[in-house]
């Protein structure tokens, strides 16, 4: 069976071949740096105020 009338035979050796390039292109080598790509949480509640520490009892250490 030949391919549809219309359609190069050709045209899925391409397709092929440039996902082929896609999926291998693209890298720097060189790794980010872990340290830097640290950013902060910040954490909000009405258990406790701006800048205080957590109550115990909203810890891990608190009642179960």
């Amino acid at each position: 069976m030949g391919a549809p009338s219309g359609v190069d035979p050709r045209s899925g050796a391409l397709v092929a071949l440039l996902a082929l390039l896609t999926a291998c292109g693209g890298s720097s080598g060189v790794p980010a740096d872990p340290i830097s790509a640290r950013g902060t949480l910040p954490v909000t509640s009405p258990a406790f105020a701006d800048g205080a520490m957590m109550p115990v009892r909203s810890t891990c250490d608190g009642e179960d």
